[in-house]
Parts: structure tokens; sequence; C-alpha cells
């Protein structure tokens, strides 16, 4: 079946009501101060199109040009640990929607990758920025993304989105990105002032982003791309390889710090294969020792074979751990450093804030953030 995007494209300050699927969450102000949780929902915004594709700005908004602009997906902030009489409803507000123009290339708004373009890890640094994992379907690449918040206090943001691809490359070859050839881009999180990304499926791997880049991204154009777009491919190769596993086992969820140490990486792994001691289905927690990820714990038994834990987040000293489907987790550490008395108990239930959440709401990666 092929899906259209609504002809009765958006123009105007508002955003349409096609694409708030969370109205209670569509303020004007976000009320959140604090440490709180940034999450994406990368169900992308067209829902005549059954959320496949972006909602595309009307001309008198794009430079009088039709469909080459496009509302994509929403980033909304969560704070776990408000007690009011509503909750869950008043912890979640929107901070706003990513705005895919021309910022991201000529060449990208000609061809009309931008109404698939979607997002699926975010993470955030002080110093660094805020910053995600791109992914654009029509060519089949992954990217860095930064990401231009106006103003965090808002709910309505225009989210800025400069994209920088992954450069390709044969896969024998040292100068390509080591994160090209990889089946899922997965995972991204700063732990101290490293960027961490990581990839899922066999033999996936954890990545460490250039910190020259952040401080200093560009552009090149990839000498095998016809277009030569010049503000599409990252100028160097982003990724290095920290450690990789070498079964079936992947980073499959979010990254994160360890709470006893700022500098150390805790990421959510599963297996795709019955080759690792990792049962399929199963979400588990490893830490970063060294070069080597080690199974720290805990296999998360208490959850139903395929339910899936896909982003990571501490606010105030304590692990989260959000799901899919919406569901937010308390991840109890062990008492003591070391220790195996891991649990994990449920703490919210986000998904009836949003209309057909079966349909609109596919929540994907979450970073820690703070708004002051």
């Amino acid at each position: 079946m092929k899906l259209e995007v609504d002809p009765k494209s958006f123009a105007g300050e508002g955003l349409p009501p096609e694409i708030e699927n969370c109205p209670d969450c569509a303020l004007e102000e976000q009320p959140l101060r604090g440490e709180l949780i940034a999450f994406v929902n990368a169900r992308l915004s067209d829902r005549v199109a059954n959320y496949t594709v972006n909602y595309p700005i009307g001309p008198d908004d794009c430079d009088g040009q039709e469909f080459s602009c496009f509302v994509g997906p929403a980033i909304y902030l969560y704070d776990p640990t408000l007690e009011c009489d509503d909750a869950p409803a008043c912890r979640v507000a929107r901070l706003g929607h990513l705005w895919l123009d021309a910022r991201l290339g000529e060449v990208s708004v000609g061809d009309q990758s931008l109404k698939r373009f979607t997002l699926r890890d975010i993470a955030w640094h002080p110093g660094f920025g805020f910053w995600g994992i791109s992914y654009d379907s029509l060519n089949d690449e992954w990217g860095l993304a930064a990401f231009d918040v106006a103003d965090w206090t808002r709910a309505d943001n225009h989210i800025g989105v400069d994209r920088y691809t992954i450069r390709a490359g044969p896969i024998d070859d040292p100068a390509t990105d080591p994160c090209y050839w990889r089946f899922n881009m997965s995972a991204l999180g700063f732990v101290g002032n490293r960027l961490y990304a990581g990839s899922a499926g066999a033999e996936g791997a954890l990545y460490e982003i250039d910190p020259d880049f952040l401080l200093k991204p560009g552009y090149s154009p990839h000498p095998n791309d016809s277009s030569q777009d010049p503000t599409y491919y990252a100028d160097r190769a982003l990724c290095s390889i920290v450690t990789q596993f070498a079964d079936s086992r992947g980073v499959a969820g979010d990254i994160t710090r360890a709470r006893d140490d700022d500098d150390a990486a805790l990421a959510m792994v599963d297996a795709q294969l019955d080759d690792s001691e990792l049962d399929l289905g199963r979400n588990a927690l490893y830490s970063l020792s060294g070069a080597a990820m080690l199974d720290t714990g805990p296999f998360f038994d208490a959850l139903e074979s395929g339910q899936k834990i896909d982003s990571l987040a501490r606010v105030d000293g304590v692990l989260y751990g959000l799901d899919t489907r919406g569901a937010v987790y308390v991840i109890d550490e062990p008492t003591e450093p070391g220790g195996s008395d891991w649990s994990i108990r449920q703490h919210d239930d986000l998904a009836p804030l949003f209309e057909e959440p079966e349909y609109s709401l596919l929540l994907r990666g979450a970073a820690t953030v703070r708004v002051d």
C-alpha cells in the first residue's frame, strides 16, 4: 500500500492538530525545571499516513515551495519525581518538534528524503550540547544530528537540525567510518565528557564519537556521491571502536553513566541468536571495563520476553528505564558496588497520555538534561 502525505499541509504559527498526539503536553510554556529526562517519540508526525511520514509545512512557511519542509518527530521532557494529583500528566511536557527544511541541505529538500527523516536516540551535555542519532530511510544512512533548541522553557520550539551523515566506503577500507556498516545504530549517550554510540545486531559494538568534531562539526562532499552535496556527509570519520562483541550480542538499548563513577558507562545489551549467555529477547545491563563490556547484571527476568527497555536516564542518582511503549521503570541498583541485588519495578505508564498510542507512540531514545 502506498502511503501519501495529506495534501492539506500546515502553514502558520501553531501546530496542526493532526500531529498533536499528546494534546495535554502541548502547552505554551513547559513548566518542568531541574534535572529531567528528554525522550523522543519516533513515530513520525503525519496521522493520515499512519505515522510513517513527517507532516508537510505549507509553502507560505517554506520559501514558497510545496512539500520541501516538514514538521518532524516530537521531543518531550519528563520529570519522574514530580508529585501531583494527575500524575503522570503533570510530569510530561512537549519541548517541540524537529523543523526539517533547507538547513538540512538543498539536495535533501529536492529528493524529499526529509519526509521520512527520524531519530533513534539522543544525548545532552552542558558543554557539548544536544545531539542525536538520525536515520535517513530514503537513502538508508545513519548520521549524527545537532539540535538547536531556542528556549528550553517553551513547549512549542521549532527545533533546528544539522545532520552529519556517517561517511560511507568499502567495508575493508580503513578510511570508512566504523559506524557505517552497521545494521542498527541504536544508542547514544554522554558519559562524563565522552559521547558513546552503540550498534545492535550481530557483533554489535560500543563506539566513541570524535570529541573534536563535537566542538567544531563540519561537512565535506563524499567523492563517491554523484550529487556532491556540500551539507550532507560529515567531514571525517565520527566513530572509533571502543569494544565489539564476537557473537550476536549488541548494544540494543541506551548508554548512560554508572551510579558510582561518572566516567563509567552502562549499556543495555541483548542477543539476536542463541550463541551467548544472554537469552533471546532479554535485556541486560553491561558495564564498560577497560576495553570490554562485562555482564554486571541484571537479566530483567521480571519483564516479559521481548518487552524492550530501549532508553536509560539517571535523574537525581536514580536509574530509569523506558520501554518503547511508554512504560517507565526504576532500576534499583545493588546496595554495595559489585553486588548482585538488582531489581526493577514499574514507576509510570506514559502511553495513556498519547492518542492512539498503539499507532502514534514509539518511544526511542532518552537523555538526562537540566532546565533552569
